[in-house]
């Protein structure tokens, strides 16, 4: 019997492959050789949620005290909620690792989204999806300031800021100026009066959701939309993280779906006067 050698870069990418396809096999995969070990270690960290689960928070913490360069190699997507208990030095410290690739990153935590935070995110050259308040990164909404450079490279928007007088101009003002905003998703007390000036000012979106988790609202802003561009989705809210992390994951997240309603629109599968997405 003849055994086939094949080459390392070959057998490397056949892991990766595996990896990804399903990221529940790594710690099994990890366990073949140590060099599958040097190559997939970094896949285990690609999706990392802070605050969802004690274990995976420790197994964390504990690979950014001892192995730092597996995290600098391997965090793409980092999303802190709101039951996040990690100092703030050990999160910047994560970030600090991870920015130069990171792709996406969201809060749906009070205290991770700060000024102080801004320095780090200097770093954030590959950012595609953000996720979170603008008032709690700049420290007020006066301060607010999208021509920051880490959001140049950004695709993908959920603001969950409270549209009012004071910040309506600031942030509307800010989103035109973006060079590559396809998609945004605004929260449920946005002003429905902005939403017609938002399409009017930033030419380059593809989609815009607006989200809300009571029923109710959603289905009577659906029943009476404050714009008729086919480009506007109602969606109900529940669930966010979780979505958050199968579309980190490369699989159907409300994003997708939503795009997927737009287009069917346009092919007048979907009656043109109908808005709502049932995603959740």
């Amino acid at each position: 019997m003849v055994l086939t050698v094949l080459p390392a870069e070959l057998e490397c990418e056949i892991f990766e492959i595996a990896a990804l396809s399903d990221f529940h096999t790594i710690p099994s995969l990890l366990r073949v050789a140590r060099r599958v070990l040097e190559w997939i270690e970094p896949l285990l960290y690609r999706v990392v949620m802070i605050g969802r689960s004690s274990k995976k928070d420790e197994a964390c913490r504990r690979a950014l005290k001892l192995k730092p360069t597996v995290l600098a190699k391997g965090v793409q997507h980092l999303f802190v909620t709101s039951l996040s208990s990690w100092p703030e030095e050990d999160i910047h410290s994560l970030l600090r690792l991870c920015a130069p690739q990171l792709l996406s990153l969201a809060d749906c935590s009070t205290t991770f989204y700060k000024p102080t935070l801004l320095p780090v995110l200097l770093h954030a050259v590959r950012l595609r999806r953000w996720a979170g308040r603008l008032e709690h990164l700049f420290g007020d909404h006066s301060a607010i300031d999208l021509s920051f450079p880490a959001f140049r490279t950004i695709t993908h928007m959920d603001i969950f800021d409270e549209f009012t007088d004071e910040n309506d101009e600031v942030i509307c003002a800010g989103l035109s100026a973006l060079p590559h905003p396809t998609h945004l998703c605004l929260n449920d007390t946005t002003s429905l009066d902005t939403i017609p000036r938002i399409f009017t000012q930033c030419l380059s979106l593809q989609l815009l959701v607006l989200m809300d988790a009571e029923e109710e609202i959603i289905n009577e802003i659906a029943h009476n939309p404050p714009t008729t561009d086919v480009r506007f989705v109602v969606s109900g809210g529940g669930g966010y993280s979780n979505d958050w992390e199968v579309g980190a994951r490369g699989g159907i997240d409300s994003w997708a779906a939503a795009e997927d309603f737009v287009a069917r629109k346009r092919r007048g599968e979907i009656e043109a006067s109908f808005y709502l997405l049932d995603h959740f």
